[in-house]
């Protein structure tokens, strides 16, 4: 178990519920365990964690601009992250976190990270599924088997 000082940890999510929660429940734990998290997420959210005592800012750079291309999911997970990592990267360093959690469609944190050479987690939100037997891997894209009739 860590014996150490408190840690300052920034966690990056963003507004969607489904990633702004668990982000916010991590906080929680980390306050419990006596570190001291500061959530970075949507407007939205930012009283309903600071109701909980999380220290919670805005998230720069959410809002598409008209260079944003939110059809093509890869840029929207990866052009907008790289913006979005400048964006934070000082309201990040000014926390002066010994780690960042960077939620997994939220990016931009881990990014902000490596450009401020600081350690990095990456926050999965989605349950890990038990591989099956007779259907492909989760998100592979691929279609179920099937046997040919006789």
């Amino acid at each position: 178990m860590w014996q150490g000082s408190r840690m300052r940890v920034a966690v990056v999510a963003g507004p969607d519920p489904g990633h702004a929660f668990p982000a916010l429940a991590l906080c929680l734990k980390f306050r419990a365990a006596g570190d001291e998290p500061t959530l970075l997420t949507g407007t939205r959210w930012l009283d309903v964690a600071r109701a909980e005592g999380i220290e919670a800012v805005e998230l720069d750079g959410l809002d598409p601009t008209a260079a944003d291309d939110d059809r093509d999911a890869g840029a929207k997970i990866h052009q907008r992250a790289a913006r979005m990592a400048v964006l934070n990267r000082q309201r990040i360093a000014d926390l002066s976190p010994a780690v960042v959690v960077s939620d997994s469609i939220t990016t931009c944190g881990g990014l902000a990270a490596d450009l401020l050479g600081l350690p990095w987690i990456e926050l999965n939100t989605h349950p890990l599924y038990r591989p099956s037997k007779g259907l492909p891997p989760v998100g592979s894209g691929l279609a179920p088997g099937a046997t040919p009739s006789t």
